[in-house]
C-alpha cells in the first residue's frame, strides 16, 4: 500500500519530493489538537470542503473559509496576542491569484498560521505565500469551465494519499 501511495503521489504532484510529503506530515503532526482551515473560490470551495470533512472524520478540528471569519473576529475581539501558530490553512486555486483566496491567506499568515497550498502555478503569488506548496497539472493551463478539467479532481486524490501517509507514519 505504501508503494502504490507513493507512486500515486509522484504522478499526481508536479514537484513531488519526499521532503514535500514529510514536510505536510510533520505539519499535520505538530498541529493535531490545532485549528485547520480552508480557503477557496468557486470549485476550488468546493475541494476545501471535502478537505474540512476528511480531516474532521479523522480527528482534526476543521473549519471552512466561512468560519475562518467568525474565529478570526472572535480571536481579535479576545485581544487573543498569542496566535495559534499551530493552525494551518489549506488554500486551494488554480490560477493561484484568486483575490480573496489571497487575503485569507495573508490574514492567516499574520495570525501566525502555517500555509499548505494547492494549485497549477509554483510561481504563483499563492505559492510564494505558502508554507508547503502542491503543484497539480502545472503544464495544464485551463480555465475552470474547460472540459475535462481534473485539477479538482486529481486535489481529493493527493489530500486521500497524503492522509493516508499521514497516518501510516504515526500509527
Amino acid at each position: 500500500r505504501g508503494e502504490r501511495s507513493a507512486e500515486n503521489l509522484k504522478t499526481l504532484v508536479d514537484n513531488y519530493s519526499d521532503e514535500l510529503v514529510n514536510g505536510f506530515c510533520a505539519l499535520l503532526d505538530a498541529s493535531r489538537q490545532a485549528k485547520m482551515f480552508t480557503t477557496g473560490e468557486g470549485f476550488s470551495n468546493i475541494v476545501g470542503t471535502y478537505i474540512v470533512q476528511r480531516m474532521s472524520i479523522c480527528g482534526f478540528m476543521a473549519f471552512s473559509n466561512v468560519h475562518f471569519y467568525d474565529y478570526m473576529i472572535f480571536q481579535e475581539a479576545q485581544q487573543s496576542a498569542d496566535a495559534d501558530e499551530r493552525a494551518i490553512m489549506f488554500a486551494v486555486s488554480q490560477s493561484g491569484e484568486t483575490e480573496p483566496v489571497l487575503n485569507d491567506v495573508r490574514h492567516a499568515k499574520q495570525h501566525g498560521q502555517k500555509i499548505i497550498s494547492f494549485t497549477r502555478r509554483s510561481d504563483s503569488t499563492l505559492a510564494q505565500l505558502s508554507d508547503l506548496v502542491f503543484v497539480v497539472d502545472g503544464a495544464k493551463q485551463t480555465l475552470a469551465g474547460s472540459l475535462p478539467n481534473p485539477f479538482f479532481g486529481h486535489i481529493i486524490l493527493i489530500f486521500e494519499e497524503l492522509m493516508a501517509r499521514f497516518f501510516s507514519q504515526t500509527q
